[in-house]
């Protein structure tokens, strides 16, 4: 599989029309008129991951500039974005299958933030007709509702093991 940084993400699906020809793959969405062929073929199956930052820091800055009026608004406004772009894209590429993965609830400071941002995209995830929740977030807990050690790689990351 190809891994895709966000900027990288951006230009594959269109988003960033002022990423470098060599990193841009538009697919013809959000008003590009660009027919380049895409990196991640019709009928693929994906997977769209975000990371605990993605669900944590900019909303937190947003609600700090009154950009949203309170944490819970600027997650709903962020996944809502997520899911909206997420399914066009998997529609207009038609993929087989596209896969979104819980956010992992790694880091103790921001798990409540982690959990509640899972909850508002599982619900909007389940609503999307292109899209399929992957329904294990529940397993990165122990039983006393902490981060299984198990998954710990260096504080911040998942290890691989989450996988087996």
């Amino acid at each position: 599989g190809t891994f895709y940084p966000k900027r990288n993400f951006y230009a594959v699906v269109g988003l960033d029309g002022t990423a470098p020809a060599a990193y841009a793959y538009p697919l013809g969405l959000f008003g590009s008129n660009r027919k380049d062929a895409a990196a991640i073929p019709e009928g693929a199956t994906v997977l769209f991951v975000l990371g605990e930052i993605d669900c944590r820091e900019g909303i937190l800055v947003a609600v700090e500039k009154m950009r949203y009026p309170d944490v819970d608004e600027g997650i709903r406004r962020t996944a809502g974005i997520f899911v909206d772009v997420a399914s066009r894209v998997a529609k207009a590429k038609r993929y087989a299958r596209a896969l979104v993965h819980p956010v992992a609830p790694v880091l103790d400071a921001t798990r409540d933030m982690v959990i509640n941002y899972n909850k508002t995209l599982k619900r909007l995830v389940d609503a999307s007709p292109d899209l399929v929740w992957l329904d294990f977030f529940d397993g990165f807990f122990d039983g006393g509702g902490g981060f299984r050690a198990d998954f710990e790689l260096d504080g911040t990351h998942l290890h691989p093991r989450y996988l087996d």
